[in-house]
């Protein structure tokens, strides 16, 4: 099984489309994986949802309302039911991806972070 990977993240708010600073709370995460492999999504090592990958490998998954502080996004992949075969693996991961949720400014980090910053 090819691994799954986070592609995009929406909707980043900050200075630049791709700095990973939002001020947005709930995200949509966005990605790739083997098509209709079960992704499982885990935010700092919690489990926060499940979605399937349709038959193009493409799936989403919109999280809850989110804190603001620092989220590592981790997704493991499991293949479908269909797609299984007699020997068991271990579903495959991806490395984190993180971002920061904060109500103060905005600042780019040296690694790829996102911070929620509150506009009143």
């Amino acid at each position: 099984m090819a691994k799954p990977k986070i592609k995009k993240i929406k909707k980043d708010t900050g200075r630049s489309s791709s700095d990973l600073i939002t001020s947005d709370n709930t995200l949509k995460l966005k990605g790739i994986a083997e098509a209709g492999a079960k992704i499982v999504i885990y935010d700092n090592g919690v489990k926060i949802g499940t979605t399937k990958a349709n038959k193009k490998g493409i799936w989403t998954f919109k999280t809850d309302a989110l804190d603001d502080g620092k989220h590592n996004f981790k997704i493991k992949a499991k293949k479908a039911a269909s797609l299984k075969t007699r020997r068991r693996k271990r579903p495959s991961s991806t490395p984190r991806s993180t971002i920061r949720q904060s109500r103060r400014s905005p600042t780019i980090p040296a690694s790829p972070t996102v911070s929620r910053q509150m506009t009143r």
